[in-house]
């Protein structure tokens, strides 16, 4: 399937979504051969469609697919969240987690590793109502808040639109990057979420150095973060812990109220 803007991986299968001509569908190729798309075989393997599979359809246009564990994938729309349980090729299903709280964009989620069931670990994303989290596993509980309580308006009503929403978890520095990047020139405030804590902190960057992609790259860091930004001037940059400028020679101001 063409024009295909969210695109991740789900049991061994490419998994596909969000095009303009049919937002609320959802494509897995056959496991194991992300070219197969073949959907008139009959074999468990087989690629898979929302259109002709068993497990259910999605009433609402798919924001974001995200893989949580082996055992089941959230799909995100804009105002409500699913859960598929298994495989749709095998018998898998999708039922509702909220009616109300949804993904704002295909790449407003990441996960924090820690050891649940299937490994899945915490999976924490940007709804219209602020960020929430998702505990491991493959249960029915609904999403939890957890920016609403400390930051009433900051994190409301973000427009997809307006901004590109991009998520990553630091290994390093255990916290999560939430970039809210203007799809025009401007700047805008970003947040740091430390993790151990649940402490939001407001970064800024300079309106050229603005990231339009976000990487998470745990093998590559020591002292520096483990997540690589894509600036809007094509430069890759990465913070580092012990650096007191910027690679534009500006000191970097810090402060604690």
């Amino acid at each position: 399937p063409p024009f295909q803007p969210i695109i991740t991986m789900y049991r061994d299968r490419l998994v596909l979504a969000g095009g303009s001509d049919s937002p609320h569908l959802w494509y897995m190729s056959r496991q194991g051969d992300p070219l197969d798309w073949d959907y008139g075989q009959v074999d468990a393997g087989r690629a898979v469609a929302g259109q002709n599979s068993t497990a259910g359809r999605i009433g609402e246009p798919i924001t974001a697919l995200c893989p949580h564990g082996d055992m089941c994938m959230v799909i995100g729309c804009v105002n409500s969240c699913w859960i598929l349980r298994g495989d749709p090729a095998m018998g898998g299903q999708i039922d509702c987690l909220s009616r109300t709280i949804g993904i704002v964009d295909k790449n407003a989620w990441c996960y924090v590793p820690n050891v649940g069931q299937d490994n899945a670990g915490t999976l924490v994303f940007l709804s219209l109502d602020g960020v929430y989290l998702l505990p491991a596993g493959c249960g029915t509980g609904e999403p939890v808040s957890i920016s609403r309580e400390k930051l009433p308006e900051e994190l409301l009503h973000v427009d997809k639109n307006l901004v590109e929403v991009q998520f990553a978890y630091d290994l390093l520095a255990r916290g999560i990057h939430i970039w809210l990047t203007k799809k025009d020139s401007g700047a805008s405030t970003h947040w740091w979420l430390d993790w151990e804590t649940k402490g939001f902190f407001p970064v800024s960057v300079p309106a050229g150095q603005q990231p339009t992609a976000v990487v998470e790259y745990a093998s590559f860091c020591a002292e520096d973060s483990c997540v690589v930004l894509g600036g809007r001037d094509g430069v890759l940059r990465r913070f580092h812990k012990r650096y007191t400028r910027d690679d534009g020679g500006v000191a970097i101001t810090s402060y604690v109220d």
